[in-house]
């Protein structure tokens, strides 16, 4: 994946067709990723090299979709939903078409708790 991972940090909602419009970055995976690649160097499965690839992943999403709104933090970026199937159900085609009809949001905890396990794998690190 890391060969994936855009200048930013992210990686997009297709990984390997990032750039492709309208493909976007997205932050659960982006967020999962920060979030294993951290734990993956604390617990030593990772080399200490791939510690910059996790941060800058954080770093990425803090940057493009942390917002403040109204006094507090809000998070964007998000897909909602996406999957495949099941076989009477060919909408979920895996498509291009179909993971860039999927909705976007904020908030939601798909996108929120990976980004907030990535932060604990931060500061456990610095311990």
């Amino acid at each position: 994946m890391l060969k994936f991972q855009d200048e930013s940090g992210m990686w997009y909602q297709l990984p390997a067709l990032g750039g492709q419009e309208p493909n976007y970055l997205e932050t659960s995976g982006s967020a999962i990723m920060a979030y294993s690649l951290l734990k993956g160097v604390r617990l030593g499965f990772l080399p200490e090299s791939y510690r910059a690839y996790g941060l800058k992943a954080f770093q990425g999403i803090c940057d493009r979709y942390l917002k403040e709104k109204d006094g507090h933090l809000s998070l964007g970026g998000i897909c909602l939903v996406a999957g495949l199937g099941p076989e009477d159900n060919r909408r979920r085609d895996g498509s291009f078409e179909y993971y860039m009809s999927e909705p976007i949001v904020e908030d939601d905890a798909k996108g929120v708790g990976p980004l907030l396990l990535a932060y604990t794998e931060m500061r456990r690190l610095d311990g």
